[in-house]
């Protein structure tokens, strides 16, 4: 048996007893815990602390800090840890900063699990903040003398309002010449509205709602229906949304059409931008993001939008009662004596088709209907379509449409048919005579647009079986930088009707609000030839028009008018020769009358208005920044053409206050209801204030440091007894000597010089 070899044996063991040490060493390396702040993406998160393992070439993480504290996603392996160094093929880098015990990772953005949400619009409804109720009475009357004698007319409009977002209203229409008077009375309502829900309730004098492929008619009874207008700032038409993702904080600034919609700072990982609102047509939305080391990525997202869509989701519709109304503007009762029923409802099914659906009838006849809308992609335009049938008197008629569009900002289309049986019968065909034959309607028209330049072309095509007409038309307008424009057109009208006729119009903007254009026109019949200049009437002050004419009719006409913030009136001289020659005088005024909070006289209300109080007389008063009117000596002015439900920005000029007068607030925002008046108040406070010197019985200054009070208000006694009060009038005491010094109420800024303390 040989021996092993002492030395070697020796050898051996040291070269083993190194391997292990190594190993220890390494072993201990891999296996030491440290607790490390840790930025993920740049994004830093400084609250929480994590365990890693730190090598001096590695770091281990576990499965529960990656995704409970990291909140990181990823395919792990069938282990518990994981190698940083082992991720680097995947796009992993990270640094490890010995003098923070931090951390600094960078992962592929797919991996970060948040998300950030960017809202490009925001559907925001304007609660009410101001009401009240009165009474507006709105005239618009007129008169005019020419060869048949002296004629005129006034249109009233009274409307009372109240505090419960109800109003009645009552328009009446009065005519006068030499021979005859009579007075019409047109409509007679009473409405409630609920801008929460968006609903409206009629009673007494209405229109039928529906879709564009039905006929509106006049009505007395009972409406209940969607009405959008109650929340101006909600858009009903279906938004886009894109998802992207970044990889370092950045910022997200979002553009439709190149204007700027929205801007936000998001973290790295997801995001997602809702609530794009596309214009109408194709067009275009860009997200510029931009990183924290200035690196801009720019994405594109294209847009359809149309109109006549509601968002997923929404509705819109509504239901009426009542008697169909007769000889609107001639009679002023005359309705049917069977009732009427009229339905509608719309429903977006998704944002890309909107169905709908109406129905109406009376004793006479029913006529119901069905009908959609369809966007075809994010590009591919709208499809309309709709069936209608009816049946009166035994006989039964049908009518079926359809559309296609397309637009952009560059281009449109329209193409589409409308064909009607013969007998075909709905409400409206009750005031006039039925169609006997049946009737078809082809129609397209293109236009391109580039550069304040736009081109484009009609045809329109109607037949029956007894008659047919075609017509052709195009038409050229062109924007100058000058602000001036030109209006080229022309058609022909061939079959059973012909006529050829070309027009050119020409516009041009002056200085001081005036403008002049010319017009050319030639048709079958003639031609004329003629020029305007006009001087716009502003809200407050003075406006002028003068116009010729030369052709198959000659004509000349000056008109002048002024208004201020009580009326408005023109007046002037109309002369025209054709077969034989007349000239007219006619003048006519314009404003309202609102009983609310007193007697107000205004230019013509049509909408919601307010009642502003300045307490100070003739201060400047401003609606979105724009001189309405000064108050009066009462310190009242009426501003009119208030926006409903929207919020209005009335502000007055606090530099034309008077001295002794001061204003907190200089602007207020005013969310007024349909149809109503608020009152609007700027609390403009006097100013009082004095400096003076207070000395006691033997004129000696109060020491420094006294006090002065009165019911509550205190002031400090400085250097040789000089003190400064504001609203200083009334009996003030010296809290130490107990002795009073009497101030008078004065207005402004004052010095009164040595009082004395008794």
């Amino acid at each position: 048996m040989t021996k092993p070899n002492p030395p070697r044996w020796r050898c051996k063991r040291a070269t083993l007893l190194s391997a292990v040490l190594l190993a220890t060493r390494v072993w201990a390396q891999d296996a030491s815990s440290v607790w490390v702040s840790t930025t993920i993406n740049s994004q830093n998160d400084n609250r929480t602390l994590v365990e890693i393992q730190k090598t001096d070439t590695d770091v281990v993480v576990n499965k529960e800090v990656w995704e409970n504290e990291w909140k990181l996603r990823w395919q792990w392996p069938d282990r518990s840890t994981v190698s940083l160094n082992s991720l680097e093929d995947q796009g992993v880098e990270w640094t490890f900063e010995q003098s923070t015990v931090s951390l600094a990772l960078r992962v592929p953005a797919a991996w970060i699990t948040t998300t950030t949400a960017i809202n490009a619009n925001t559907n925001v409804t304007a609660i009410p903040n101001a009401h009240g109720q009165g009474v507006v009475w709105s005239y618009d009357l007129f008169t005019r003398h020419d060869q048949a004698g002296l004629s005129g007319g006034v249109y009233n409009d009274a409307r009372m309002f109240f505090d419960n977002n109800t109003f009645l209203q009552v328009n009446t229409n009065t005519f006068f010449n030499r021979t005859a008077s009579s007075t019409v009375r047109l409509d007679t309502t009473w409405q409630w509205n609920s801008p929460t829900h968006m609903i409206n309730v009629k009673v007494g004098d209405s229109v039928t709602g529906g879709p564009d492929w039905t006929r509106a008619v006049r009505f007395g009874g009972v409406w209940v229906g969607r009405d959008f207008s109650l929340q101006p700032y909600r858009t009903t038409i279906p938004l886009a949304s894109y998802i992207g993702q970044a990889t370092l904080p950045s910022k997200v600034d979002v553009f439709v059409d190149g204007v700027l919609q929205s801007q936000k700072e998001i973290q790295p990982g997801q995001f997602e931008i809702n609530n794009i609102v596309p214009s109408t047509g194709a067009g275009l939305a860009t997200a510029q993001v931009t990183d924290i080391t200035g690196r801009v990525q720019t994405i594109s997202i294209p847009l359809y939008g149309a109109g006549v869509l509601l968002q997923k989701g929404l509705w819109d519709g509504g239901v009426g009662v009542g008697r169909v109304r007769r000889q609107y503007g001639v009679r002023s009762s005359v309705y049917d004596a069977d009732l009427m029923g009229s339905a509608s409802f719309r429903y977006g099914l998704s944002n890309y088709f909107t169905p709908d659906v109406h129905w109406e009838g009376t004793r006479n006849g029913q006529m119901w209907g069905v009908g959609g809308n369809l966007r075809l992609g994010s590009q591919g335009g709208l499809l309309r379509a709709s069936h209608s049938q009816s049946v009166s008197h035994g006989q039964k008629g049908e009518r079926q449409t359809w559309e296609y569009q397309w637009s952009s900002s560059r281009w449109a289309a329209t193409v589409g048919e409308q064909n009607t049986s013969a007998y075909f019968w709905d409400v409206a065909v009750e005031e006039g005579p039925r169609v006997s034959e049946q009737q078809r309607q082809r129609y397209a028209f293109g236009s391109v647009n580039s550069d304040g330049r736009t081109f484009g072309v009609a045809v329109v095509k109607n037949t029956t079986p007894t008659i047919s007409t075609n017509v052709a038309s195009v038409f050229f307008s062109q924007q100058f930088d000058s602000g001036s424009s030109l209006y080229l057109s022309a058609s022909h009208t061939s079959g059973s009707q012909q006529d050829n006729r070309v027009t050119a119009y020409w516009y041009k903007p002056l200085q001081h609000n005036r403008s002049v254009s010319s017009s050319v026109e030639r048709n079958s019949a003639g031609h004329s030839v003629g020029i305007d200049v006009v001087q716009a009437q502003p809200t407050l002050g003075w406006g002028a028009r003068a116009q010729l004419r030369s052709g198959d009719v000659d004509r000349a006409a000056v008109q002048v008018g002024y208004s201020n913030s009580a009326f408005a009136w023109d007046a002037g001289v109309d002369y025209y020769r054709s077969t034989q020659s007349n000239t007219a005088l006619y003048a006519g005024a314009r404003g309202s009358v609102v009983f609310m909070n007193g007697f107000h006289p205004s230019r013509q209300i049509t909408d919601s208005f307010a009642v502003v109080n300045t307490t100070a007389p003739h201060i400047p008063v401003y609606l979105e920044n724009n001189l309405v009117g000064t108050s009066n000596d009462k310190g009242v002015l009426l501003v009119p053409y208030l926006q409903a439900y929207q919020r209005n920005k009335i502000s007055v000029d606090g530099s034309a206050l008077p001295a002794e007068y001061k204003i907190p607030s200089t602007t207020q925002w005013i969310v007024p209801r349909q149809n109503q008046g608020v009152h609007v108040v700027f609390d403009v406070k006097p100013i009082s204030s004095v400096t003076a010197t207070i000395v006691d019985n033997n004129n000696t200054p109060l020491p420094l440091g006294s006090v002065l009070a009165r019911e509550g208000d205190k002031a400090m006694v400085g250097y040789d007894g000089m003190v400064y009060i504001e609203q200083p009038s009334g009996t003030w005491t010296d809290e130490k000597t107990q002795c009073r010094v009497q101030i008078p109420a004065i207005l402004g800024y004052n010095t009164l010089g040595v009082l004395v303390c008794k």
